[in-house]
């Protein structure tokens, strides 16, 4: 019975075991995620707007974004481009197509 009981016992941890492991892992991407929020908002409502006055920023410069806004304007269609294979936590799969 000991045996038994014990086996019982070693699903039932490693159960608790796993759902632990998944609170935190959620409140470690939660804590880290509240972190780049915090950091976006003082570089955009602090940083960006001192540097403008200051002459140091200009978003106009920032080529890549333009570049992409310019062929957008062309009439390019956004894509999504897949570059391999994998199967999604939902079981889904997803290939190149190439």
């Amino acid at each position: 019975m000991s045996q038994k009981t014990a086996r019982a016992g070693d699903g039932r941890e490693s159960y608790m075991k796993e759902a632990l492991q998944d609170w935190y892992s959620g409140l470690t991407v939660g804590m880290y995620h509240s972190c780049w929020y915090a950091k976006d908002l003082v570089i955009s409502a602090i940083v960006r707007p001192f540097q403008r006055v200051l002459g140091i920023y200009n978003p106009r410069k920032e080529t890549r974004v333009l570049q992409r806004l310019a062929k957008l304007k062309e009439g390019e269609q956004p894509t999504l481009k897949v570059v391999g294979i994998g199967y999604g936590r939902t079981g889904t799969v997803s290939s190149s197509g190439t």
